[in-house]
């Protein structure tokens, strides 16, 4: 037998507040008062009227004028991308959204997707179940339910007109597929571990054309995909909006001031720069020892630990993302070096054939600038220096790894030189023994894990200056580093050393970006 979700009078108090029809109608008109005529228990557990905070409201404006604000047959999708703190409510006033939209618009299907099925389950039986039957009986749409892995609710008709509307609540992980989805929410997003399927599974089948909604929300989870999305939706031509929210936008995060606003010339930098962000943001200066006071009391309670306030309760963006997540290497200073090689130069360097002065080729090569290639040169060789080139090596296939080299300076630890591709052992031998030869006969030091194919190829050309494992024997000679997780933590350890003490000097952006997405993750041993 289906259930239907009702109102609760007994706790409501609805039965005293009865509609009239120009009261419906304009509730139904305005989001804000449709939203006000929901009875919710607060965190004491006391039923109370809902009120929209400042985030809430300009979120749910931006989601309505993508609704209804778009002028009949010309509509276009819109994509919403919303990096929020924690406990700010954004979560539950989309759920509300999705009631609104669907009692609005008719055979409507809306699908809000969850980083696991219990999380959905408890969400749905939660929020979605105390929003519908906290609603105003005469605004609550003839529905029927069914609670299993997350929910799913058909809205039938409301005041006898046909709806037909439904919406889901399930995990990325769902075995619901399907197309047409009108409005697709994709929560808590940075906790995704298989963001590219979810994309292939449900982003992509988001109308194109017409009417559609896409809303990713999420906190910060460390620079991963979400970090990558967020920034795509930052350009002026990405086609998306981006929505930060943090802590000081919501006006019940303040406390009464312990101190006077005459002492604001007392500050710790941290606060310093805080109210520097609250006149900024216009906030009244009288709110601003309220919020600071917030603050402190959030530094009272994790005991100073700004890495953990920073993340949970971020001012800005960016610290949103240095601050979470678990990263291997320190983020501030990869934003350092990244900084510094968004505006690195370097030329495109490859081997070409020796031309005479009057342009004919005489038989010989060298390396010369061309105009694109695998290898990026970003400081020639230079006269008694001495280089290493480490080599990731992969089999070459069409579907395997890249390829990737590095030549670095042994006196200055610069990187000089980098080569990313997909190519065969044969070919990656002769372009790193060719590389050697260039930076001062260099010793090649390549991963012998996936790469035996390379170093046999590196001993058949003969090339001297070759990297010997510490096992090696005059009987039995071997090449390359073998790496195992000890090895691989003491590789960490010491990039660690270099890039706090600022020895590690590198301009090859990618580098810096694959370092900064490089995250711990948990085994089911408790191993990081």
């Amino acid at each position: 037998m289906a259930q239907s979700f009702t109102s609760l009078y007994a706790h409501s108090e609805w039965k005293n507040q009865r509609l009239t029809a120009e009261e419906i109608r304009d509730a139904l008109a305005d989001f804000e008062l449709f939203a006000s005529l929901h009875y919710i228990p607060d965190k004491n557990k006391k039923m109370v009227r809902f009120k929209l905070n400042e985030p809430q409201r300009d979120f749910a404006h931006r989601i309505l004028q993508a609704a209804f604000g778009q002028e009949p047959g010309k509509e276009e999708p819109k994509t919403f991308v919303v990096l929020k703190s924690r406990r700010i409510g954004i979560t539950f006033v989309c759920i509300l959204l999705e009631q609104y939209i669907a009692m609005r618009k008719r055979n409507l299907s809306v699908v809000h997707l969850f980083k696991s099925t219990p999380t959905a389950e408890i969400l749905f039986n939660t929020s979605v179940k105390e929003i519908y039957s906290g609603t105003h009986p005469q605004l609550l749409a003839d529905n029927t339910y069914a609670a299993t892995n997350g929910g799913e609710i058909r809205i039938s008709s409301f005041m006898n007109t046909d709806i037909n509307s439904m919406v889901l609540y399930s995990s990325f992980n769902t075995d619901r597929r399907g197309t047409g989805f009108q409005m697709l929410v994709l929560d808590e997003w940075a906790s995704c571990n298989n963001p590219s399927d979810v994309e292939r599974v449900f982003v992509n089948t988001v109308p194109k054309t017409g009417f559609a909604i896409l809303v990713f929300i999420s906190t910060a989870r460390g620079i991963n995909h979400f970090y990558d999305l967020c920034q795509l939706a930052q350009k002026p031509d990405s086609g998306m909006e981006f929505l930060f929210y943090p802590w000081h936008e919501v006006w019940w995060n303040q406390l009464p001031p312990k101190k006077k606003a005459t002492e604001l010339d007392s500050l710790t930098p941290e606060e310093a720069k805080l109210v520097y962000i609250f006149k900024d943001k216009g906030y009244p200066p009288e709110t601003w020892m309220s919020k600071l006071e917030f603050f402190r009391d959030m530094e009272r309670k994790n005991s100073g630990d700004m890495e953990k306030i920073l993340s949970e309760w971020p001012a800005t963006a960016e610290e949103a993302f240095t601050n979470t997540g678990k990263p291997v290497f320190p983020v501030k200073k990869l934003r350092k070096l990244y900084d510094k090689a968004k505006d690195a130069k370097f030329d495109y360097i490859d081997i070409v054939p020796e031309v005479d002065d009057l342009g004919r080729r005489n038989g010989r090569v060298t390396w010369g600038t061309v105009e694109k290639s695998c290898i990026k040169q970003y400081k020639g060789p230079e006269h008694g220096h001495r280089y290493i080139i480490g080599i990731d090596p992969s089999s070459g296939l069409e579907e395997s790894d890249y390829t990737a080299m590095v030549v670095v300076d042994e006196k200055t630890l610069e990187t000089v030189a980098t080569f990313y591709g997909r190519v065969e052992p044969d070919d990656s031998a002769t372009i790193a023994v060719s590389l050697a030869k260039l930076y001062n006969m260099a010793v090649i030091v390549p991963e012998s894990n996936m790469g035996e194919a390379l170093i046999g190829a590196i001993v058949n050309i003969g090339y001297p200056r070759l990297a010997a494992d510490p096992k090696s024997s005059k009987d039995r000679p071997r090449y390359g580093i073998r790496t195992t997780v000890d090895s691989k933590e003491e590789g960490i350890a010491r990039m660690r050393f270099f890039l706090l003490r600022n020895m590690w000097k590198t301009t090859d952006i990618q580098f810096v970006d694959d370092a900064l997405h490089f995250q711990y993750t948990s085994t089911p041993s408790g191993r990081q």
